[in-house]
């Protein structure tokens, strides 16, 4: 019997939103999306690669452990390597990074009270290499952790995301060749996906606690299947993520003019005067494809995800390993620098100050005027905060203002324009990609179509 479990990945998506979680007391968490995974009677102790070709991506997950155990339920635990966090419920922890979930008495995901993640169950004594009567397990820690202590995350499940439809990509197969959509990491936060070889675009990688209530325990990677850079999932890749994905989102609603009052499409001036008029074919399509598909009517929260659809299609095309800090658009003067890696090393920055004070004072941020009432509970909060309220304004003024709350948090002084210059990069090669690429922006226009249907 073939049993279909339904994991809803809403922490994971949550988090990535526009309009996510950048202050949970704020903002209303979005729809899920859904990830099913295939179970049967039979028990499969690991996660196997498709009997043809496929594109192997392997990576590890960090999380704030100090988070993790105070709110959601995780334990700190010790293996060979040192210390772990845990979340899988009831110790489910694999020490392979293949393990699926099955319905044999080995970590059951069930869809009982309307799609919930149910309780996981101890693992059998079938599972070759899992936590039950076999002889491996992991020691619990002596040390708790602080807000903001960095540990591997153990027992995390892992999945993986087309950006161009949003829909889950398979990576892998149980062992009837059936295809899987999600796995636990292992005992050292690692994992290994299978990608089929047509998969060759631009993934989102998203990962999620196993109870999956807590948006805050939601993170995500942008990747392409074909890259040789590090697959390192953490809270500043997600906050990459989120900064990419709504500033995308933001600056294609303003320069397509999609904000239910006017028509056609305006770009900067300084944008005019870098792309000259090579643009305006392809957005007089896309504004012609809008008003067919009824995009100015529709609720502003329906207007953004048809425009964050455009923007994740097109996103998928983009060759991220290769685009660099902005130097035209943002005023950014330095050398030739990548950017998602700068991005990420700035939100690390960030976070690591914000724990600084959390550690001595969990409402240090309470009374801060510039958090405008966010919920401040973990570090990342703050770069949530910052990326939707600061980072993706359409407002310069208020983009100008987060100069000031960068230096008084310690940040290096060119933190500002780095942050800037990043979200820039990767809009100048998007509209780089309208010119050139006829395929990417027929995929956004169809993506912008199908989403605006849904939500009439």
């Amino acid at each position: 019997m073939r049993l279909p479990l339904t994991l809803l990945c809403a922490t994971a998506i949550a988090a990535c939103q526009p309009g996510g979680p950048a202050a949970l007391k704020r903002v209303a968490t979005p729809k899920p999306t859904q990830i099913t995974v295939q179970a049967d009677d039979q028990v499969k102790e690991s996660l196997a690669a498709p009997a043809g070709a496929s594109t192997l991506i392997e990576g590890r997950l960090e999380i704030d452990a100090g988070y993790a155990v105070a709110a959601g339920g995780a334990s700190i635990i010790a293996n060979n390597a040192g210390n772990v966090v845990a979340l899988a419920e009831q110790g489910l922890i694999a020490n392979n990074g293949g393990n699926l979930i099955s319905d044999h008495g080995a970590g059951l995901v069930s869809d009982h009270g309307g799609g919930l993640i149910g309780k996981v169950k101890l693992i059998s004594d079938h599972g070759v290499g899992l936590i039950g009567k076999v002889k491996w397990g992991l020691l619990a820690a002596s040390e708790a952790p602080k807000l903001g202590d960095r540990l591997p995350a153990a027992g995390m499940l892992v999945g993986a995301l087309g950006m161009a439809d949003g829909k889950p990509v398979p990576i892998g197969v149980n062992g009837k060749q059936e295809p899987v959509y999600a796995i636990y990491t292992n005992a050292g936060g690692t994992f290994t996906l299978h990608l089929p070889p047509e998969v060759t675009r631009n993934v989102r990688l998203v990962a999620f606690a196993p109870t999956g209530n807590d948006p805050r325990l939601g993170y995500d990677l942008l990747t392409a299947p074909a890259s040789t850079a590090s697959r390192e999932m953490s809270e500043d890749t997600a906050l990459v993520a989120r900064y990419v994905r709504i500033s995308l989102t933001r600056r294609l609603a303003e320069a397509f003019a999609l904000d239910g009052a006017g028509v056609g499409v305006h770009l900067s001036p300084t944008a005019k005067a870098i792309f000259g008029d090579a643009l305006q074919p392809a957005l007089d399509r896309i504004h012609a494809a809008s008003v067919e598909a009824g995009v100015p009517a529709l609720s502003p929260d329906g207007r953004e995800l048809a425009v964050q659809a455009f923007g994740d299609a097109m996103a998928s095309y983009v060759k991220l390993d290769e685009v660099q800090l902005d130097q035209l658009l943002s005023g950014y003067k330095g050398p030739p620098t990548l950017a998602l890696p700068a991005l990420t090393e700035i939100f690390k920055a960030l976070d690591a100050a914000a724990a600084k004070r959390l550690q001595a004072d969990p409402q240090a941020f309470a009374t801060a005027a510039w958090t405008q009432g966010a919920e401040i509970v973990k570090p990342a909060d703050l770069g949530n905060v910052i990326v939707q309220t600061y980072l993706s304004s359409s407002d310069d003024e208020k983009v100008r203002a987060l100069q000031p709350v960068l230096a008084e948090l310690g940040l290096p002084d060119d933190a500002y324009v780095k942050l800037k210059a990043g979200g820039g990069g990767v809009f100048a090669a998007l509209m780089a990609l309208l010119i050139e690429n006829g395929e990417a922006l027929d995929t956004g226009i169809a993506s912008l179509k199908s989403t605006a249907a849904t939500q009439r």
